[in-house]
């Protein structure tokens, strides 16, 4: 049976009061207006359905690779023959390598913990994370040094070794923090974050939307992406919200809902 990590703070009820500290920018205290109109009924189309005999497929699909057994009830061609994604996020092989190797392997401060954190999600490559854990041992912001991880980053490019996962798109950041590499940039916007004590901000906040919004407000750091950053450090003790109070959909979901739905209401 595969051993599959739930990240704690999915395990706990998310009943903690906290304030927001002084530091807090002010971006992240905006409120969102609330707009109450009533929506007529959304009208699906034809792959609504469809949809939904897909995800139910899957769901019995990962099960079954749960238990380290083939699907004896999916016989479809094209979910036994091609590569999808987890139905569950938590469970792909590098949220996992995150969850088991980067949070919980060890007993980190919360400046550690998000550095650590950043830092394997950046560039979202688990070679890249054992690459410099390697050279510098264990990797803590305590520790940090610019110099000697951009010297081990501009080594391994230097071989014609990709850094970066292909999964997300990341901006240069060239124009913020003037470096020609990207992954010198990349480093400053981490250390910049840490300055401006984000990992303190963050575990006092109400709400993932606060998380969210103070992320985004960083330099090359988007919607999608902040998203992304949200839920991984929410899978580590710094925050503990329900993923069901927020979320902000990417390029793929909401194509998704354009074809299940000819008219939102």
């Amino acid at each position: 049976m595969q051993d599959i990590l739930v990240p704690k703070s999915q395990n706990k009820f998310n009943g903690k009061t906290k304030t927001i500290g002084d530091r807090l920018s002010q971006t992240a205290r905006t409120k969102v207006p609330t707009l109450n109109k009533k929506l007529s009924p959304a009208k699906p189309t034809k792959l609504w359905n469809e949809y939904w005999k897909l995800a139910a497929k899957r769901q019995e699909l990962f099960f079954d690779s749960v238990k380290g057994g083939q699907s004896t009830c999916v016989t479809d061609p094209i979910l036994n023959e091609y590569k999808f994604t987890n139905a569950y996020r938590a469970s792909d092989r590098v949220s996992q390598y995150l969850i088991k190797h980067v949070i919980y392997d060890g007993d980190f401060n919360n400046d550690d913990l998000f550095y650590r954190i950043m830092i394997f999600k950046t560039f979202n490559k688990i070679s890249t994370w054992k690459l410099i854990e390697a050279q510098l041992g264990e990797i803590t912001w305590s520790t940090y040094d610019f110099d000697k991880i951009d010297s081990i980053l501009s080594n391994e490019m230097a071989s014609k070794r990709s850094i970066y996962s292909a999964a997300y798109i990341m901006a240069s950041g060239k124009t913020f923090f003037g470096h020609n590499r990207k992954h010198s940039n990349h480093l400053r916007l981490i250390q910049r974050m840490l300055d401006d004590e984000v990992p303190s901000q963050i575990s006092n906040m109400n709400s993932m939307r606060e998380v969210f919004e103070l992320l985004r407000s960083y330099p090359t750091i988007g919607d999608f992406l902040a998203f992304q950053y949200v839920i991984d450090i929410n899978y580590s003790p710094l925050t503990n919200f329900s993923e069901m109070d927020f979320v902000v959909a990417g390029p793929g979901a909401k194509d998704g809902i354009r074809k299940c739905f000819s008219d939102l209401g």
